[in-house]
């Protein structure tokens, strides 16, 4: 019988770090603790859309960069857009009066209906060229959505715009 008294601090202690663990356990089991989030696909096999990695913009548009059957150009595909590319570029004058030559690559979002939509640089060469390719890309037609389950969803692209000076 000769127990020693635990000291008060460490009570105290214990008796603080319970709620911690508590809460811990709580949130470790990942129950209704979560928000429920909206999707953007309503397929019955969630476990089907989920081995897709779903991404968010920032205005909060659901988009894919892999899905099942991605965005078709006229029924041509990426082969198509290509050919839709180089049909309707205009080089700037004053690019090739510079001399000024090379592959622009533009990233932009085919929407769930279609249209091309969030066209931006990712990277350039110079304004005059960044600008027509940027032109270009708005001026697409719609395309047929890509699909995940049949389900129609958004899905990044990113496209090279080449540029490239005749020597004749």
């Amino acid at each position: 019988m000769t127990k020693t008294s635990t000291p008060q601090w460490k009570s105290i202690k214990f008796y603080m770090l319970m709620p911690a663990l508590t809460i811990l356990a709580l949130v470790s089991t990942k129950t209704a603790w979560q928000a429920p989030v909206e999707s953007d696909v309503q397929v019955a096999d969630t476990n089907h859309i989920e081995q897709y990695d779903c991404r968010y913009t920032t205005d909060g548009i659901p988009y894919y960069f892999k899905v099942e059957e991605f965005p078709d150009f006229n029924g041509k595909g990426q082969d198509g857009f290509r050919h839709y590319i180089a049909d309707n570029i205009r080089y700037p004058d004053e690019a090739k009066e510079k001399g000024i030559y090379g592959r622009v690559f533009v990233q932009f979002m085919v929407m769930r209906d279609g249209s091309v939509s969030h066209k931006q640089i990712v990277r350039g060469i110079h304004p005059l060229l960044d600008k027509e390719a940027l032109r270009v890309v708005e001026s697409s037609p719609d395309w047929e959505a890509g699909k995940i389950g049949g389900i129609p969803v958004n899905v990044v692209f990113t496209f090279p715009v080449n540029f490239a000076l005749d020597n004749k």
